[in-house]
């Protein structure tokens, strides 16, 4: 009796986040395998060869040779390998004009020197962006706005993560490429015996300023956003100390933080009475930075953790995630700030704050994530202004690199054996007296330093990784 054939199972539908995950891991090998290829195509030359000969362990019995070897393993290779990496795909001549024999060897060797031409292209697009979000945002104009709410106002923490939905709607997006600067940075500022107040620093165009300003006052009635000027700034005095501390996660950053609940927020509760100024110390300042991502691909990794630890968490780890990946996504910086009469009671102060991030602790399985404050770091709250080179030291300046450039032309002209590319020796180094007296210029007056005061000052995110490099680009740093 025939049996009836059963119908084929239909495949188990994948999710997006275990995509993501295979995806990554996928990556990350193709990432090792080609460093793994680079290495050896420059490592196996160097080897010797042929090797040996050695002492053969079994000399002692009959029929067997005293040593073995030697053994050119490398002629073996090449021997095994020539018959197909030197048949030509394209032969000599074929595509109407003089050209080689495309043979896969060939091949192999043009594709590499494309792919190492784009990885130089990659890096200095790299480079050239890690600079612009350090230098970019520094020409940039802030405003500063303060919130003033009614005591008699009922907010709940769920109504500010509303409000962040409607402002990651308004915002312009990050461009790392560019170095755009953090249009919108939430503040917090304590001053001695008064209460603490909130504000904004915006960033952008005049509409953007408006913008702002109506959603703050439309958050309860009698709100209302001011104009001001910025009170950090305004203390900036000579004999003070800045000091402050930045703000990370301790754990990978797809998993949440303790979010805020329907009547409380552990975190803001904490910080603001800590925020309070101790002797000695002028004004604390909490701000967070906020510039939005566009790309939705940032949920994945937290929904692919989510998706891996479904028998492994509670409910209410649970909940912190869905939330993570529900809402809107910034690239954030967190950082403490404290105007003090010494750096010691700064430093002090910044620390008092930095104890309260503890409330932020969230545990999913077996993981902790919280906030966690860097050491203390103390600047004078103002510096001298930077002394510019003498309109003379410039002028030598050019001139030695003239000079410069003149000799290494005469060398490759008394050179008979130099060929064409040699002759782009005297424009590489017409700029090099220049670039010495600028990095010693560089170091006379501190830029450095006085970089750090002005990124502390002005709300400039750290650099960021902008992936611009083919394949290795997650390698070259942290990405947000």
């Amino acid at each position: 009796m025939p049996t009836a054939s059963r119908a084929a199972a239909a495949p188990k539908p994948t999710s997006q986040a275990s995509r993501y995950g295979r995806q990554q891991a996928a990556a990350a090998q193709a990432r090792v395998a080609a460093v793994a290829g680079i290495v050896a195509a420059y490592v196996v030359p160097l080897l010797p060869s042929p090797i040996g000969p050695f002492p053969n362990p079994l000399a002692a019995v009959p029929g067997f040779a005293p040593e073995l070897g030697p053994w050119d393993w490398r002629g073996y290779l090449w021997g095994t390998l020539a018959p197909s990496l030197l048949q030509p795909i394209i032969p000599a001549g074929l595509l109407g004009f003089p050209h080689p024999a495309l043979t896969p060897f060939l091949a192999i060797q043009l594709g590499g020197a494309i792919f190492g031409l784009l990885v130089i292209l990659g890096l200095i697009q790299h480079l050239i962006s890690l600079y612009a979000q350090r230098t970019t945002p520094l020409a940039a104009t802030h405003t500063y706005v303060r919130l003033r709410i009614p005591g008699s106002a009922r907010l709940t923490p769920l109504e500010g993560v509303t409000l962040f939905r409607t402002l990651h709607g308004m915002l312009p997006p990050a461009n790392l490429a560019q170095g755009s600067p953090v249009p919108l940075t939430l503040r917090w500022t304590a001053r001695p015996e008064m209460p603490v107040t909130q504000g904004v620093t915006i960033c952008g165009q005049p509409t953007l300023l408006t913008s702002i300003s109506k959603t703050l006052e439309g958050l309860t009635r009698g709100a209302a956003a001011e104009v001001a000027d910025d009170p950090f700034v305004a203390e900036l005095r000579e004999g003070r100390w800045l000091c402050w501390a930045d703000v990370r996660q301790v754990a990978p950053r797809f998993l949440p933080i303790a979010v805020a609940g329907r009547s409380d927020d552990p975190l803001l509760d904490a910080l603001l009475p800590a925020m309070s100024p101790q002797a000695g110390v002028d004004m604390a300042d909490v701000q967070i930075m906020l510039s939005p991502l566009s790309d939705r691909t940032w949920r994945l990794p937290v929904l692919a953790q989510q998706e891996a630890l479904k028998l492994d968490i509670a409910t209410p780890e649970r909940q912190a995630l869905d939330a993570k990946a529900a809402g809107p996504a910034f690239r954030v910086g967190v950082r403490l700030r404290v105007i003090a009469e010494s750096r010691d009671a700064g430093v002090a102060m910044v620390q008092t704050i930095a104890a309260t991030l503890s409330s932020s602790a969230q545990p999913v399985a077996g993981s902790v994530q919280r906030l966690s404050a860097g050491g203390a770091q103390a600047l004078p709250a103002t510096l001298p202004p930077a002394p510019a080179l003498p309109p003379l030291a410039l002028r030598v300046v050019f001139g030695a690199g003239a000079v410069l450039a003149l000799a290494v032309a005469v060398g490759c002209w008394l050179w008979a054996a130099a060929g064409p590319l040699t002759w782009a020796l005297p424009i590489l180094a017409l700029p090099i007296p220049a670039l010495a007296v600028g990095c010693w210029h560089r170091r006379q007056i501190k830029a450095d330093m006085r970089l750090v005061h002005a990124s502390v000052v002005g709300a400039i995110l750290p650099p960021a990784n902008p992936k611009l490099v083919p394949l290795i680009g997650p390698w070259l740093g942290r990405s947000e």
